[in-house]
């Protein structure tokens, strides 16, 4: 084989590999849909310049564990209730911070009220999420205990 051919044999494998994974991804994407109720009436899925902008967000929290921010690091944070996310309002942006390499590519906007109210559900795709707002700033992190945190990176 040529080295021009090894180098298309080597781009037919990647697109091949990439192709794979989209079909997961998109699998997955019907699972969730059809798992939480009313999910195209209250959520959409993140597009890809979307999940950058989460994937940034994520990266500039500072974390005890992959799983778990260091809240001690953060300008603000308090532990609060479902319910006070319930009465919240505005739209965020889900992250699963556990799961399998398909679950963590997918980000899904909806309104915080939304999310709370269906929460049982979500949890059952993974118990460690984060809810990040739109100032890209505050977000609230729910962990494997079902305890909740809000918390801001600067103070506003």
């Amino acid at each position: 084989m040529t080295e021009d051919q090894k180098k298309h044999a080597a781009e037919l494998k990647r697109l091949q590999k990439d192709k794979r994974f989209r079909e997961k991804i998109d699998r997955r994407k019907t699972q969730i849909m059809n798992e939480i109720p009313c999910f195209k009436e209250k959520y959409k899925f993140a597009d890809d310049a979307e999940n950058e902008k989460i994937k940034s967000f994520l990266s500039m929290i500072p974390s005890l564990t992959p799983l778990r921010p260091d809240f001690t690091k953060l300008s603000f944070s308090e532990s609060i209730s479902i319910d006070d996310c319930k009465s919240m309002n505005g739209e965020v942006w889900l992250a699963f911070l556990e799961g399998d390499e398909v679950l963590l590519k997918i980000g899904v906007l909806g309104c915080i009220s939304d999310f709370a109210g269906d929460i049982d559900d979500w949890i059952c795709f993974g118990s460690y999420m984060l809810f990040l707002f739109g100032d890209m700033n505050s977000f609230i992190f729910i962990d494997d205990n079902s305890e909740i945190t809000y918390a801001q990176i600067f103070l506003s």
